[in-house]
């Protein structure tokens, strides 16, 4: 049996492991427990509920990243970074929460690309 057979279903008894509608064991407290035993068995894998969100390519740019993160982007200690920051260096900062602060990635991306060495031809 492969293991995309397997499917964990709800029964009277508690949960179950059935296998091309049959079902193999019964009984189980919970669904989490159902899918250990059957995936113990080889009968089951589980699957990732969460799925990234896909963020359209127009709009990447618009998306707003906390400090830290642009620090880490960009390669720059977090001090100097959050100076540049409160300089305005890096574009208009936006407040997220109480304390908390970010910038559009996109203007984080254009300046990495400003500050980029440019060859001399």
């Amino acid at each position: 049996m492969s293991k995309q057979t397997a499917i964990i279903v709800a029964t009277d008894n508690g949960y179950a492991v059935q296998v091309d509608g049959v079902i193999i064991r019964d009984g189980f407290v919970n669904q989490a427990i159902a899918a250990s035993w059957a995936s113990r068995k080889g009968l089951y894998k589980g699957r990732t509920r969460r799925r990234k969100t896909e963020i359209p390519e127009a709009l990447e740019g618009e998306q707003i990243v906390r400090l830290p993160l642009g620090s880490r982007i960009t390669g720059v200690g977090y001090p100097r970074f959050l100076d540049e920051c409160k300089r305005g260096l890096w574009g208009e900062l936006y407040q997220i929460g109480k304390k908390t602060f970010g910038l559009k990635l996109g203007n984080i991306r254009r300046g990495m690309a400003a500050r980029a060495v440019q060859p001399v031809k």
